[in-house]
């Protein structure tokens, strides 16, 4: 009983870093957003200054947007993914140059 006792409170000392870092689930808030705002505010604008009330066009253009909002996210994830590789290796790196002290 004893040992187990000592492994939970070594546990409870650890920090435990986030598996998602909080950016990336802002991102993913912001584009979550985008995702309805967007589409649906270019809809109903188009829809009422240009198309004069033609909603097969309003409609191409807000789904033209959804796939720019859909585009920009792949694209936002690629570059994030990147940095986020290149900030790791380095912090693994540093944490082995550590180790070897």
């Amino acid at each position: 009983m004893s040992s187990s006792s000592a492994t939970s409170s070594s546990a409870s000392s650890v920090k435990k870093e986030p598996i998602v870092s909080p950016e990336v689930v802002k991102a993913l808030a912001m584009f979550t957003a985008a995702m309805v705002i967007i589409p649906l505010g270019s809809f109903y604008l188009t829809l009422h200054l240009f198309f004069n009330e033609n909603r097969q066009w309003a409609g191409l253009v807000a789904a033209i947007m959804a796939n720019v909002v859909v585009i920009s996210y792949v694209i936002f994830a690629f570059r994030e993914d990147g940095v986020y590789n290149k900030g790791l290796k380095e912090h693994l790196s540093g944490e082995e140059t550590k180790k070897s002290q």
